[in-house]
């Protein structure tokens, strides 16, 4: 921590471009703000989006992301945001490393990409640049045949570091030759953007890739891959690198589609596409690709998938009997949208219990020595536009041995990477970060809009079906350690429980063995505040359902929550709308939370007009439509007019329906979950990481839900008046409204305002730990970690 500020010197801050205008002052308090995460990667203020990609170099990690300083809404002008890290955990920001240059092809935006290393040691962003047709600086529009006729063109770019020796990679140096000029030719696209760099399916590691050292026994598996975008993981082997290149696409009336493109794969001049550089390549002649192999030279080869692989393909299966995956198919295959944005593909390790079976036959051996590939894909726009989500989806798989085709019918999935409602757009390794959006209520401002989550590691399950995520082993450094532990060594003091601070349990809380009665909390009485992690091992007893009553503490909030997770159904949910500490029973009490202001995942935020005014989107919408020819028609495709001005009477007939029936008409997140979380003695683990609003729920099968809590500021006391009421509301059927005076005097020594519930039945918590957690940002945190 303290080497990572010393090299941040003045001079270096000095070097770095200038900004056009400087962003807005941060808070003075971030915590000011109770729904602000301060754990999660996020800039100080302004609008987040999709993340651009990890770097390994040098000793550090490092993120960029997409990133509007001025205002809390998506905009023109993205700059890719920048965060360095040492150790995963505490992180500093750093000067945006890309901004639009005004007359090129990013002079309205620097969008999404991915970061890597190129076989010459070279680190090289590859990026989406766009500029609106109405921008007569930037130039004449594409050749017919290859405009795909948006409001906006898209064209991919690349940019070197500056200095090797530039270890924080504050300066980039954008190249004049795009990386690719022009989509392939005689194809409507309904985008081409966001190119992802993977190494093909025999490619060694190459030089360059900067493999970290792991970070000790326990953070081995999480620090193992952070290798050049897409890094191979057998560890030198295999035949010289060959650098392929994916971009996000739709083809009009077919579906999404993932274009590929390679370079150092034979062929001859004929392959070329799209024109731009000598002897058939696409783009970036070896004069001006700034020292990397990266920046140019790309040759199309075709689809390597799209969603017409997937045509017929769930009648299929079912007819060769995998009703199961049959069933799977056909679910998400209206989630598939019209464009697959922000795609990545990369190499899985597989999970410990893998392999290693002396019993094996012989099919099973060679099905463990079958390297496995992660392919997820963003699907935008979200269909059906009724639905208030943003899937990302993925698929478990195999990449053909030339790594130019990956086989969507042959492969698990499609599997939905989070059963949350806000993340988007992943980007990583076996390290995955993704974009965790807003769901403010309409008319709520706030200085800031996003976060990243936190570092995923990833792993195939055992049966190579589906994908294992849990949080990086680092996160556990954020743990603060308990004042009642001393200084927090083994053995040096024990809590209200009687638990020992040893090892896991440095913990402001702890309990084990303990009976959850039905609707009566087991409050979590030593932590407090907005940033917690809390671990539970619950045996189901019989409960139908236990997880955490997480109670809301303002007026303007959207009421109390309910994790759950339900034994009977293997779902694992999140229940919003429950009456809030103090309200009464009823309908009344209920804050029914709106639908989302827009379906576009890029646009849905907030923003200040002039005087720090709200601005009503839907408003802004119409003013926009009316004035900009060009940007009406960018709306109509990226976002329906006819939606965003209806909002307002959505909101309305929610809430009606609501009033006339609460019980249906609460939001709910979440559902069945893709493998069994329970084991067969009835036992789920969950892992609840709480940052203000930021909400991610890990189980211990490997499956993830995030989502958005907004509760206000904990009060002394969080009391137990609509104890009964809340837990009414949400309860399984049959289960009592008992009242909850036993618990009154835990639930007003609880700091966090949580606790752990049983519904339907008792459960017993086998053992249970929460942690306050320290803030992430260098020079922000005077608590002590673990």
């Amino acid at each position: 921590m303290d080497v990572l500020i010393e090299e941040l010197d003045a001079s270096q801050l000095l070097a770095a471009p200038a900004a056009p205008a400087p962003p807005p002052a941060a808070p003075a308090d971030r915590s000011a703000d109770p729904g602000q995460p301060r754990f999660h990667v996020a800039p100080r203020c302004g609008w987040l989006n999709d993340p651009n990609g990890l770097i390994y170099y040098r000793g550090r990690y490092h993120l960029f992301y997409q990133h509007v300083e001025q205002g809390c809404e998506w905009d023109w002008g993205l700059v890719w945001g920048h965060a360095v890290s040492d150790d995963l955990a505490t992180w500093r920001h750093l000067p945006p490393a890309l901004r639009p240059t005004p007359g090129s092809g990013d002079a309205d935006g620097c969008w999404s990409g991915c970061t890597a290393v190129s076989s010459e040691g070279v680190p090289t962003l590859l990026y989406t640049g766009v500029r609106l047709r109405s921008n007569d600086a930037c130039g004449p529009p594409p050749p017919p045949e290859r405009d795909n006729g948006l409001p906006f063109i898209e064209t991919q770019l690349a940019a070197v570091l500056e200095d090797p020796d530039d270890e924080l990679l504050l300066r980039w140096r954008k190249l004049p030759a795009p990386a690719l000029a022009l989509p392939p030719a005689g194809t409507r696209l309904m985008g081409w953007r966001d190119p992802f760099v993977y190494l093909g399916a025999g490619s060694a590691i190459p030089a360059g890739s900067n493999s970290p050292t792991a970070h000790g026994s326990d953070g081995a598996a999480a620090a193992a891959q952070p290798r050049q975008q897409g890094g191979a993981s057998d560890g030198g082997g295999g035949s010289p690198a060959t650098h392929r290149m994916l971009v996000g696409s739709g083809i009009a009336g077919q579906g999404g589609a993932l274009l590929g493109y390679c370079k150092d794969c034979g062929g001859s001049s004929s392959t070329s596409v799209d024109g731009g550089s000598s002897s058939g390549a696409e783009g970036g002649s070896s004069s001006a690709d700034g020292g990397s192999s990266l920046a140019g030279g790309w040759r199309y080869t075709g689809p390597v998938c799209s969603a017409a692989d997937l045509a017929g393909s769930a009648a299929a299966l079912a007819s060769h009997g995998a009703s199961e995956q049959a069933a799977a198919v056909a679910t998400m295959e209206v989630e598939l949208g019209e464009v697959w944005e922000c795609p990545l593909l990369c190499r899985l390790p597989r999970h410990p219990g893998s392999g290693g079976s002396g019993g094996a036959t012989e099919a099973e051996a060679e099905f463990e020595q079958q390297q496995l590939w992660l392919l997820a894909v963003s699907p935008y726009p979200h269909s059906p536009a009724s639905v208030p989500s943003n899937p990302v989806l993925y698929w478990i798989g195999r990449l053909s041995e030339d790594g130019a085709r990956f086989d969507l019918g042959t492969a698990a999935g499609p599997h939905r990477l989070d059963h949350g409602e806000v993340m988007y757009a992943p980007n990583g390794r076996t390290l995955l970060w993704a974009w965790l959006q807003e769901r403010r209520l309409p008319g709520v401002v706030g200085d800031y809009s996003g976060c990243l989550t936190l570092p995923r590691q990833l792993a195939a399950a055992p049966d190579g079906r589906r994908l294992l995520q849990q949080p990086a082993t680092e996160v556990s450094l954020l743990r603060r350690r308990a004042s009642a532990c001393g200084d927090g060594a083994p053995g040096a003091g024990s809590k209200a429980g009687g638990a020992p601070c040893a090892g896991p349990h440095t913990a402001a809380w702890y309990a084990e063995g303990v009976e959850v009665p039905e609707v009566q909390p087991l409050w979590v009485d030593g932590p407090s505040g907005q940033q917690l992690d809390v671990e539970l091992v619950l045996r189901r007893g019989s409960a139908a359902a236990a997880g955490l009553l997480l109670l809301s503490h303002a007026a303007d909030s959207q009421g109390s929550a309910l994790l759950t997770y339900d034994w009977r159904e293997n779902s694992l949910t999140v229940r919003f709308g429950v009456p809030a500490p103090g309200a009464g029973a009823g309908a009344a009490a209920l804050r029914v939370p709106p639908p989302p202001a827009a379906s576009s995942p890029r646009k849905a935020g907030t923003s200040r007009g002039a005087g720090g005014a709200p601005v009503d989107p839907a408003a802004a919408a119409v003013a926009a439509a009316t004035g900009f020819a060009v940007e009406a028609q960018l709306a109509q495709l990226a976002e329906p007019l006819a939606e965003a001005t209806a909002v307002e009477a959505a909101v309305a007939a929610e809430a009606a329906a609501a009033n006339a029936a609460p019980r249906q008409h609460r939001r709910l997140v979440g559902g069945t979950l893709t493998a069994p979380a329970a084991d067969a003695e009835g036992r789920v683990r969950l892992r609840v990481l709480l940052d203000g609003s930021a909400l991610e729920v890990y189980t211990g099968s490997g499956e993830v839900l995030s989502t958005r809590v907004y509760r206000g500021t904990p009060p002394g006391s969080t009391g137990a008046a609509s104890l009964a009421a809340s837990l009414e509301a949400a309860a399984v059927e049959g289960a009592p409204a008992a009242a909850a005076e036993p618990a009154a005097a835990a639930a007003a020594a609880s700091g966090c305002g949580i606790g752990i519930i049983a519904l339907g039945g008792t459960a017993l918590l086998e053992s249970g730990a929460a942690w306050e957690m320290c803030s992430c940002w260098v020079g922000e945190e005077d608590g002590e970690a673990e």
